[in-house]
């Protein structure tokens, strides 16, 4: 069973101009709704991992700063 998606950004949920496919935007909300928690990880610092955020309208816990922060959601 799987509990938790880590997803890295850049060449992950970013495609090549930094937006997230409608693709990735519907596995995301099918993962949410079978219950499985998500977090971003992202070597980028906090702006980058709330952009995404912001563009997901959602509020994830992240990794962010290659590991140096950390903020539960």
């Amino acid at each position: 069973m799987i509990r938790l998606i880590a997803i890295d950004l850049d060449g992950t949920l970013f495609n090549k101009e930094q937006k997230i496919s409608p693709a990735n935007q519907q596995a995301l909300q099918k993962a949410i709704q079978n219950g499985i928690n998500l977090t971003i990880v992202t070597g980028r610092g906090q702006r980058g991992a709330e952009m995404a955020l912001d563009m997901l309208d959602l509020d994830l816990p992240y990794i962010s700063s290659a590991g140096a922060l950390l903020r539960s959601g």
